[in-house]
C-alpha cells in the first residue's frame, strides 16, 4: 500500500514534502522480561542463519527509490547476542544468500551462550551504547554529526555508519533471528540561490510548543534535542543556481500535530533557512525513505515594502502609530503581531526611554506570529548599554524573527537586542546575519546580558565582523554579567571572530547569584584567536555548566585557550557535558572540555573528538592546563596530538587534583614532530 501527501509551507522559501509510506512494523523496542524459569534452558547454537524482515529492513546506503532504501547483508557483519544476565556473545557473516537477504552467522570464540531468553543487536561503525536494568538489555545510539562528502561515490555513503538492527525477543533457537531497523532515511533536495559560497551544514529542527520533538539518539526517552546535522565537504557552489541532494538518519519518530521543521542550510556566503508547520500528526516510520523538495518562494508573511521607512527612523511622526496591541501586564502582554510591532519596540526604546509602561521589569511582550524583515533593512539593536537596557520580559511563544541583518556600527552591541538588564526572552528563534565593521559584542539573541534569564531559544544566526574589536561574541549572548541563566537553547550559526568566543555565551565577566548553562547545545562552526569554546569562551569568574553538549567544529589554528566546552574557566563547575564535534585544533591550552581549567571542579564530562595543538602549547583529551582544579569521572576517546605536553585526560598538571583510575582513558596521546 502506498500513498502520498502534499505540504506546502510559506516562509524564508518554500519546502513541500513528499512523504512515501509502506506497510512496515514500528522498530521492536527493548524488553524487560524477567527470566522465564518455567522454559527450558537453552543453547544458542554456534551457527545460526538470519533473515531480513522485508525490503525496508536495514538501513543501507543504496537508494531504492520512493519507499525505502536497499537492504542486504554483507560479509563479516557482526551482530551481539545478549542473554537476562548481562552475557554476550557476538556472532560474524561468513556466507551470504544471492538476493543478499539471509547470512550465515558464526559464533565468534568458543563460549557459546545460555539462557531463557536471548536478545540480538546488530550495529554497524557506529558506537552503540547497552544497558541492563533487569531482563534483558536496553540501548541507545546517536545519530549526530552526520557528514556526507560531494567527493564519495556514492555521495549517500555515509549512510552506513548510522545502521542498527536489532532483533526482538528470542525464545526459540529452531527459528531464524528476524531483524527489524531503527532508522529513518530523510533526503533533501535543496534549490539553491546563486553564489551562496561553499557548502558546509545542513541542519533540520522538529519542534512544537512543548519543546523538542527528535531523541538525540533511540530509546532515551528522556533526552531530547530539537536538531539534527549533517556536514557537507567538499562541495563548491558554482555560480549559478543549483540543487543538492543530501541524505540524512534520524530515528523513527512522530511529529504531532502543529509542529515546526525547519531546514537551516549553511554555505559560507549565506544561511538559507526553510521551514513550515504540519497541520497533523505524522510518522517517519524506520527503514523508510521520506523525501523532502526544497523550492525558492517569494511571498513572505507579515512583510510590508514600507518598513524599511520606519525601522531607525526616530524622526518618523508615525512610528508611535504601531504600538503593539495589549496592556503590557502578564495577563494582557503587548502583543507582537507584525514586523512594524519589533520596530516600534525598537524606536520606543530610543525616543520614550523614560517610559515605564515601554520597559520595566513588570512589562511582557508577546509574539503571536513569525516575523520576516525585508533584505537590505539594517536592523538596529533594542535596548542599549549606554542609555537604557531592555528589562522586560519577551515571550517569542515558539515563533520566529527571520532575516535579522546587521551590518552598522551605530551601537557597539550588535544583535537582536542590544543589551537587557533584570530581563527574560523566552521561546524565540532568530535566523540572519550579523556582518558589521566594527562594533565590540555580537550574539544572535542578546550582545551584552545582566541578569537575564533566556530560556528555550534558537539562535540560527551566522556572525562574521568584518572590523573594529570582533570580540565577545556567542551564539546566544555576547558578554553575559551578574545572574545569567541560559537554559535549553542551542546555536547553529557559524561565529568567526577574536577572543571571547563561545557557541552560547563569549564572556561571563561580573557575577551575582547562581549564573548557569544549562541543557544547551552548540551545533555551528567556531572561530578565534583566544578564549574559545563550544559553548563558552571564557568564563573570567565563577559560573556553572551543566549537561551542555558541543557539535560544532573548532577550527583555530594558532589560538590560545582552546576548548570543546569552554577556552578558559576559574572557579566554575563543569559538569555532565560532552564534546563530540570532529575535531578541536588551537594553538596553546587546547583540550576536548576546557582548554584552560583555574580552580575549577569538572565532572563526568566526555570528549570523543580529535584534539590538536598546532603550536607548542599544551594539550589534553579534558583538560589542556589544569591549575588548582579538580577532574573525576571523565572519558576521553579523542586522539590527542601536539608538540609539547600532550595528555590523554590533562595536558599538563599544577596543583590539580586528578585521579586517573577515575577516569577512563580509551584514547591517544602523540606527541609530533
Amino acid at each position: 500500500m502506498k500513498s502520498t501527501k502534499h505540504f506546502t509551507f510559506i516562509s524564508f522559501v518554500s519546502i513541500t514534502l513528499f512523504f512515501v509510506s509502506c506497510q512496515n512494523d514500528n522498530p521492536i523496542k527493548p524488553i524487560d522480561d524477567p527470566i522465564e524459569t518455567d522454559k527450558e534452558l537453552l543453547i544458542f547454537p554456534a551457527v545460526t542463519t538470519v533473515k531480513m524482515n522485508s525490503n525496508a529492513t536495514r538501513i543501507g546506503y543504496d537508494d531504492n527509490g520512493s519507499s525505502g532504501v536497499k537492504q542486504y547483508w554483507e560479509l563479516d557483519d557482526v551482530f551481539i547476542l545478549y542473554n537476562t544476565t548481562g552475557d554476550s556473545v557476538s556472532y560474524k557473516a561468513t556466507a551470504i544468500s544471492t538476493d543478499d537477504a539471509t547470512a550465515t552467522f558464526e559464533l565468534e570464540g568458543d563460549t557459546q551462550l545460555t539462557g531463557y531468553v536471548f536478545y540480538a543487536v546488530y550495529q554497524n561503525g557506529r558506537n552503540i551504547d547497552v544497558t541492563f536494568t533487569g531482563g534483558l538489555p536496553t540501548f541507545s545510539f546517536d545519530m549526530t554529526g552526520q557528514t556526507q562528502s560531494a567527493l564519495t561515490d556514492p555521495v549517500i555513503s555515509h549512510l552506513k555508519e548510522y545502521d542498527l538492527v536489532t532483533s526482538g525477543l528470542i525464545t526459540d533457537i529452531g527459528d531464524d533471528i528476524l531483524f527489524t531497523s531503527h532508522g529513518s532515511l530523510l533526503t533533501f533536495n535543496l534549490e539553491v540561490p546563486a553564489n551562496t559560497g561553499t557548502v558546509i551544514s545542513l541542519t533540520i529542527t522538529a519542534q512544537n510548543s512543548s519543546g523538542a520533538v527528535f531523541k538525540s539518539n533511540y530509546n532515551a526517552v528522556d533526552n531530547n534535542t530539537s536538531a539534527y546535522t549533517l556536514y557537507i565537504n567538499n562541495y563548491e557552489n558554482p555560480t549559478d543556481e543549483y540543487t543538492l541532494t543530501a541524505y540524512m538518519m534520524v530515528p523513527p519518530f512522530t511529529l504531532p500535530a502543529n509542529s515546526d521543521l525547519v531546514v537551516n542550510f549553511v554555505c559560507s556566503n549565506a544561511v538559507l533557512r526553510y521551514s513550515g508547520s504540519f497541520d497533523e500528526e505524522k510518522e517517519f516510520v524506520a527503514a523508510m525513505r521520506y523525501n523532502f523538495t526544497v523550492n525558492d518562494y517569494q511571498s513572505y508573511d507579515n512583510y510590508t515594502s514600507d518598513m524599511s521607512s520606519l525601522v531607525n527612523d526616530y524622526s518618523n511622526s508615525n512610528w508611535n502609530n504601531y504600538k503593539p496591541d495589549g496592556e503590557g501586564t502578564s495577563d494582557n502582554p503587548y502583543l507582537i503581531a507584525e514586523a512594524w510591532n519589533m520596530a516600534w519596540l525598537q524606536i520606543a526604546m530610543i525616543a520614550n526611554n523614560t517610559d515605564r509602561s515601554i520597559n520595566a521589569p513588570d512589562i511582557y511582550y508577546k509574539m503571536t506570529t513569525n516575523i520576516y524583515i525585508e533584505p537590505n533593512i539594517d536592523w538596529s539593536p533594542i535596548g542599549s548599554v549606554s542609555t537604557l537596557p531592555f528589562k522586560g520580559h519577551f515571550d517569542g511563544n515558539g515563533k520566529e524573527i527571520r532575516n535579522l541583518y546587521i551590518t552598522n556600527v551605530s551601537n557597539g552591541d550588535q544583535g537582536l537586542f542590544a543589551a537587557t538588564d533584570s530581563a527574560s526572552i523566552t521561546n524565540l528563534t532568530v535566523s540572519g546575519i550579523i556582518d558589521p565593521d566594527g562594533g565590540s559584542s555580537f550574539a544572535g539573541i542578546v550582545a551584552s546580558a545582566s541578569n537575564t534569564t533566556i530560556n528555550t531559544c534558537n539562535s540560527f544566526v551566522a556572525i562574521y565582523p568584518k572590523g573594529g574589536s570582533k570580540n565577545q561574541s556567542g551564539g546566544i549572548i555576547g558578554v553575559g554579567k551578574g545572574t545569567i541563566v541560559i537554559e535549553n537553547c542551542n546555536n547553529f550559526g557559524q561565529i568567526n571572530g577574536l577572543d571571547n568566543i563561545g557557541g552560547i555565551l563569549g564572556i561571563f565577566q561580573n557575577t551575582s547569584g547562581a549564573p548557569i548553562i544549562k541543557n544547551c547545545m552548540n551545533y555551528g562552526d567556531i572561530t578565534g584567536t583566544s578564549y574559545v569554546g563550544g559553548i563558552a569562551g571564557n568564563l573570567e569568574v565563577a559560573m556553572a555548566i551543566d549537561n551542555c553538549t558541543n557539535a560544532g567544529l573548532i577550527t583555530t589554528t594558532n589560538s590560545s585557550n582552546v576548548g570543546g566546552i569552554a577556552g578558559l574557566i576559574q572557579n566554575s563547575t563543569i559538569t555532565n557535558c560532552i564534546n563530540s564535534c570532529d575535531s578541536v585544533y588551537g594553538g596553546a591550552n587546547v583540550a576536548g572540555v576546557i582548554g584552560y581549567s583555574k580552580s575549577s571542579t569538572i565532572q563526568n564530562c566526555y570528549n570523543s573528538s580529535i584534539v590538536v595543538a598546532t603550536g607548542n602549547g599544551i594539550v589534553g583529551g579534558i583538560i589542556g592546563l589544569g591549575e588548582n582544579s579538580t577532574i573525576s569521572n571523565c572519558m576521553n576517546i579523542g586522539a590527542i596530538s601536539g608538540k609539547a605536553s600532550v595528555g590523554i585526560i590533562i595536558g599538563e598538571n599544577y596543583n590539580s587534583t586528578c585521579t586517573l583510575n577515575s577516569n577512563t582513558q580509551k584514547g591517544s596521546a602523540t606527541i609530533t614532530n
